[in-house]
């Protein structure tokens, strides 16, 4: 569990916004990077390295091959079978510039204006 607290989480997005399934459910803040409405959308930003997802384990056979599931020890997490989504060997991520970093604020606030 402890490997979970430090990931970016790729979540599910609601019909008016809110996040939905995602992040992993006994984190108290995940570290969420992107949310996407689509399960074909999720999966392609992990594919991508932008972050990690979970899944329910049923749906696991149909995942495609540039991403893998790695099972979960979470002795608090009594809910349905469930695993985390991850690209096979991950890179480190850069370091984006300031610039991209300021630049990202900027619209992270506009959105929030705009609601």
């Amino acid at each position: 569990m402890a490997e979970l607290a430090d990931e970016e989480w790729v979540v599910g997005k609601g019909l008016r916004g809110e996040p939905q399934f995602g992040a992993w459910p006994t984190l108290l803040e995940p570290k969420v990077a992107h949310a996407a409405r689509e399960w074909h959308a999720r999966l392609g930003l992990v594919a991508a390295g932008l972050g990690i997802t979970t899944l329910p384990e049923i749906a696991a056979p149909a995942l495609p091959a540039d991403v893998v599931t790695v099972g979960v020890d979470d002795p608090a997490w009594l809910g349905r079978a469930a695993v985390a989504i991850t690209r096979p060997e991950r890179p480190q991520r850069p370091q984006r510039p300031a610039s991209v970093d300021a630049v990202v604020a900027v619209l992270r606030q506009v959105a929030r204006e705009l609601g």
